[in-house]
């Protein structure tokens, strides 16, 4: 009996984590920003729309920390999201399926309607300070492992800055300064390391201005996707 062959074309959308197996050419890539990881705890990842940002770093870049590559650790507990209008609930409900099934392969959540009692306390360790990922990380059930947040389309925390753009499809200005501050306190002084890795359109660069210590973090360690 023989059986259909997976057809390696994805089409439009990007790579994910599960689809290492298709996804090739990117190695010397991959490999400079391993470097970059090994030295920063933040790193941006940058390129114009279409250059494949998001498929480098989960069909590249991910497959390769989970093998062992950073920072010579395997166990990395990887949280893939996009921050849309609600970034600290999105974290959350990332964080909560990460932490529970470390090893697996990483995926955006679920939108779903009911936020979980384990969520809610995870929202709450968030949001507590600009130290809050690491609150919640302590006050998990699980023991701490190596933690990577990586947030795709990192610009969608800049729309409460596009004329038009109606409220309850925008995070707050507050929301979203509280958000990057978070993330970057957070990565500064964790043990276990915490790693924070941006992707990014190029030509939203201009808008990091927003939020104090954030183009100081991308000079530091901008990665441009050739």
């Amino acid at each position: 009996m023989s059986t259909q062959p997976r057809l390696p074309y994805l089409g439009l959308r990007p790579f994910k984590e599960a689809d290492e197996g298709l996804f090739f050419g990117r190695e010397v890539q991959v490999n400079e920003a391993l470097r970059l990881l090994e030295d920063h705890s933040f790193v941006a990842v940058v390129g114009s729309s279409g250059s494949g940002k998001s498929s480098f770093v989960q069909a590249g870049l991910l497959p390769a920390v989970r093998q062992g590559f950073l920072l010579g650790d395997s166990k990395w507990a990887i949280v893939v999201i996009r921050p849309g209008h609600q970034p600290y609930q999105r974290l959350a409900r990332g964080l909560v399926e990460a932490l529970r099934s470390p090893g697996a392969a990483s995926a955006e959540p679920a939108e779903t309607d009911r936020e979980t009692p384990e969520e809610a306390r995870m929202l709450a360790a968030l949001r507590r300070s600009d130290r809050g990922l690491v609150f919640a990380l302590d006050e998990s059930d699980v023991t701490r492992a190596p933690v990577m947040v990586v947030v795709d389309q990192f610009e969608e925390l800049f729309a409460f800055r596009r004329p038009g753009v109606e409220a309850d499809r925008a995070a707050t200005r507050d929301e979203a300064a509280g958000f990057v501050r978070m993330l970057l306190r957070s990565c500064q002084e964790s043990e276990p390391p915490i790693r924070i890795v941006i992707t990014m359109r190029s030509d939203f660069i201009g808008d990091a201005e927003a939020f104090l210590g954030l183009p100081e973090a991308i000079s530091r360690s901008q990665f441009l996707v050739p």
